[in-house]
């Protein structure tokens, strides 16, 4: 699903002009950077990506050395496998895994939505 594009194009537009929203592969590998939203299972954004012929070319983008940025679900394809309703391969840009969060101690609900910081390693 791609649920939150409208958002993400929105605030990307207030940065730059030329945001394209595009499933062309040729304007995509013309692209200086791309963006991955997404809203949904794993599984289903992987599929996304495969019927449309974009896992090669977004793959070659990362090669290149091309920004990618992922939003939502488009942050968790960029990683290895995902474990959302089974076990599935990921884009494998970067390392890691999605992991269902175990129970918290002192009853916190989870999913945990919200603003958090990310630290790459």
């Amino acid at each position: 699903g791609i649920g939150n594009i409208h958002s993400a194009l929105k605030g990307l537009r207030c940065f730059a002009e030329n945001v394209v929203l595009s499933e062309d592969l040729k304007e995509i590998h013309d692209a200086d950077a791309l963006v991955l939203p997404g809203q949904g299972a794993f599984e289903a954004g992987m599929e996304g990506l495969r019927v449309r012929g974009l896992l090669d070319e977004v793959k070659t983008a990362a090669a290149e050395g091309k920004p990618i940025l992922g939003i939502c679900l488009g942050a968790q394809l960029l990683l290895e496998k995902g474990y959302e309703f089974g076990e599935w391969e990921g884009l494998g840009l970067s390392p890691g895994e999605v992991v269902h969060f175990p129970s918290l101690e002192g009853g916190a609900k989870t999913p945990h939505m919200g603003w958090n910081s990310i630290d790459p390693k």
